[in-house]
């Protein structure tokens, strides 16, 4: 269930939004037409994790030295749907954390096949265990906005320093080969791996995100499962994913 809904509102359905307000979601409406609703929501994050950092209350308990550093944003559905839509996504995966007074920590975003980040410029290491629920082994290493040089470890298909850029190389559909991968990259590069399957059953939008529950719920009552708050397989990659100098 959203703890928050926000963005200019001006297209969600009045189902959907009768259905966020007696689940008790809070409406953060923000009629700011030269921001996309993805801005608007990182905004509102960074302002909470602000408050709560400067011991303002903000009814959400967040572990004890947290600062706006430590603050995360895991996209879910980040670039389905509209084809400029998703390229706005990206754009905003590289806008909003070029410098310190945007958003601090990482933005991953999730699709039902793939989850996508950006890899600082230097050294990254990555965790990629493979198996149920966690990773496939095919991945990108794609330089948007920038050519990049770009030496890496661990895949099937090692990168060698040479220059990757659009109109010339790209490592696609390459493969992992390591439980650590490392990439060396001479400018800020976008990162994506392939999830297992059964993430490809947690629906990507809030359209259907209602009757997700709801059915769900249905199902645990006739089978007499017990009952659960949290999706864990919907952030179960994204745990399972370290990222580090």
């Amino acid at each position: 269930m959203p703890d928050i809904v926000c963005g200019d509102l001006d297209s969600i359905r009045d189902h959907s939004l009768s259905w966020c307000r007696r689940e008790g979601a809070a409406l953060v409406v923000d009629g700011n037409q030269n921001k996309t609703d993805l801005q608007k929501c990182l905004k509102s994050l960074r302002s909470l994790a602000k408050e709560w950092q400067d011991g303002v209350p903000t009814g959400y308990k967040l572990p004890q030295g947290f600062s706006e550093k430590d603050l995360n944003a895991v996209l879910v559905g980040g670039i389905g749907g509209r084809f400029d839509h998703g390229l706005a996504q990206l754009h905003h995966l590289y806008q909003e954390t070029q410098d310190e007074y945007q958003f601090k920590g990482r933005i991953y975003m999730i699709n039902p096949d793939s989850i996508c980040f950006l890899l600082d410029k230097g050294v990254n290491k990555i965790y990629t265990p493979l198996g149920q629920g966690l990773f496939r082994e095919s991945v990108g290493i794609i330089p948007i906005g920038r050519p990049s040089y770009v030496r890496t470890t661990g895949l099937e298909w090692n990168l060698t320093g040479g220059l990757t850029e659009f109109g010339g190389l790209l490592s696609t559909s390459n493969h992992i080969q390591s439980y650590w991968i490392e990439v060396e990259t001479s400018e800020r590069i976008l990162f994506t791996i392939e999830l297992d399957p059964p993430m490809a059953d947690i629906p990507v939008n809030l359209e259907n995100m209602h009757r997700y529950v709801e059915e769900r719920e249905a199902r645990r009552t006739i089978e007499d499962v017990p009952r659960s708050s949290t999706d864990s397989s919907l952030v179960q990659g994204a745990a399972n994913l370290k990222t580090g100098p």
